[in-house]
């Protein structure tokens, strides 16, 4: 029924479309002389009936980029749905893919020349069956593979394409794939003994060779003039992604493109390089930061929405204050500190938060939770897994989702604080609390929650949630030293009891 509203709504604005036309110009005024009529009303349709041409342009508008190939013969699950739907028009669906997925796995270690070719050849057969392709994506491990890539056109012009490439490649190999190919995302991995730039010369490289690309990931040991290089030569490039380089420098990230910037295992990276990226892209909208040695860091960008610094053990509570503070990133929404394990008492307070992630930062005291409660007045989502807390407070009243799985020393008036106080609560997790005994389930929205491993808890306390929690829809339990079975057959029909590891 979807399937029809959608290409009932869409056949005014396709079939002029199909008729030469632009679905969305305006049309031409009448001549003055001549009075217009009204419309008559749309009636009804036979999709089947339409020419092919006319047919083609509903299906691609309805559908769009969600013909996907998974492999070559495999459809995607949206597809697939509209093919279960209406069978007659699942030839058409199957001969007018707009996307390609592929990759190289199958062809195993140790990939013999014949069976390279034989990749090659079904590559160039689904592109001539399925003229309607305009994207490709393409996952390659096996050296043969990419050089057969490089020596030969497999791929028709016109394709854009997507390339994940899991062996090594040099810097002028990476020019080769752009200018050969219409190239939109790039990863690859420079090689691990440092000679991907050898025969390179980045300074006397022309700017903007490759406008079409934009998002680009650099693994592996390149040097800053290598990257920025690159970087220069993409003027498009809106998202970039430096991963395990000790080379790196501040002086390569800088432009008023970049929107999205992730840096991952930088170990030689100083503080004050960090800040400088930073202040280097003014409107950045996503910053990762992983698994660096980074203490201090300045971060004032008033455009930033998304902020992970991750697994950066040395990170200091100050950082994190002065971050979500209004002088800081004034529109953060969302905002991880998963692993820093440096963390003891971080003041997080921002009218702008609605989602938290403090997972592993076992230092982390309740203090601070509650203060992050407190001060964040948007928070919509919060994951404390894996923390130390006790007893904190937990006041919310736009909350709806709290992870609080394996945190092993809550107690049971924390958990039954924060249902009184948390009112637009939907989804709780205290998977493996082991010292919660005897809570107050009482919740007027509740619909999820999750009581793996809580080996302490009581079969009074469990009961409560089906009396007390109207909405609730969904209960999960394991190993929980009652006959949960029994309780299973108590839930009502409109509530689903998940048991684990039953006695």
């Amino acid at each position: 029924l979807k399937f029809l509203k959608c290409f009932v709504m869409s056949l005014p604005a396709i079939l002029p479309s199909a008729c030469g036309r632009d679905p969305f110009a305006t049309p031409p005024p009448p001549p003055p002389e001549v009075k217009q009529r009204p419309a008559p009303p749309i009636g009804n349709f036979n999709y089947l009936a339409l020419p092919d041409a006319v047919r083609s342009e509903v299906l691609r508008c309805i559908v769009g980029e969600l013909l996907t190939y998974a492999g070559f013969r495999e459809v995607s699950p949206e597809v697939e749905k509209l093919r279960i739907l209406c069978s007659e028009i699942r030839t058409q669906i199957d001969n007018e893919v707009l996307t390609l997925s592929c990759d190289d796995v199958f062809l195993g270690p140790g990939c013999t020349d014949m069976q390279v070719r034989r990749w090659e050849w079904v590559l160039e057969k689904v592109f001539q069956k399925h003229r309607w392709l305009r994207y490709a994506k393409l996952c390659i491990s096996k050296r043969p593979c990419l050089d057969g890539l490089l020596e030969r056109s497999l791929l028709p012009s016109g394709v854009q394409c997507e390339f994940a490439l899991e062996c090594e490649l040099k810097l002028g190999e990476v020019r080769q794939l752009l200018s050969k190919f219409d190239v939109q995302k790039l990863n690859f991995a420079a090689p691990a003994d440092g000679t991907g730039e050898v025969d390179e010369v980045p300074d006397v490289q022309p700017a903007g060779l490759f406008p079409s690309m934009r998002h680009l990931c650099v693994r592996g040991p390149v040097t800053a003039p290598g990257v920025q290089g690159l970087i220069r030569q993409c003027p498009s490039l809106s998202c970039l992604q430096i991963v395990d380089n000790k080379q790196f420098g501040a002086s390569v990230v800088a432009g008023e493109n970049f929107s999205s910037l992730s840096l991952i295992g930088l170990s030689s990276l100083p503080d004050d390089s960090f800040s400088q990226i930073v202040a280097q892209c003014p409107n950045l909208v996503s910053l990762c930061i992983s698994k660096c040695r980074l203490a201090r860091v300045r971060i004032c960008s008033p455009k930033l929405e998304s902020l992970a610094i991750t697994h950066c053990r040395q990170f200091v509570d100050e950082c994190v204050s002065e971050i979500v503070a209004s002088t800081g990133c004034p529109n953060l929404r969302f905002l991880d500190l998963s692993g820093s394990k440096g963390l003891v008492h971080p003041l997080i307070a921002s009218s702008s938060l609605e989602t938290i992630r403090v997972v592993h930062c076992p230092q982390v005291t309740d203090n601070a939770i509650t203060q992050m409660f407190e001060g964040c007045t948007r928070l919509l989502s919060v994951n404390l897994l894996q923390s130390t807390i006790e007893i904190p407070t937990f006041a919310s009243h736009t909350l709806e989702v709290l992870e609080l799985a394996t945190c092993q020393k809550l107690t049971d008036s924390a958990v039954t604080q924060l249902l009184r106080s948390c009112d637009a609560l939907k989804y709780l997790d205290l998977g493996h609390c082991c010292q919660l005994q005897e809570p107050v389930f009482k919740h007027h929205r509740l619909e999820q929650i999750l009581l793996t491993f809580c080996v302490n808890l009581k079969e009074a306390s469990a009961l409560m949630l089906l009396e007390e929690c109207p909405q609730l829809r969904y209960v999960e339990l394991a190993v929980c030293m009652f006959d949960m079975q029994a309780f299973k057959k108590k839930a009502p029909d409109n509530c689903e009891v998940i048991v684990n590891f039953g006695f």
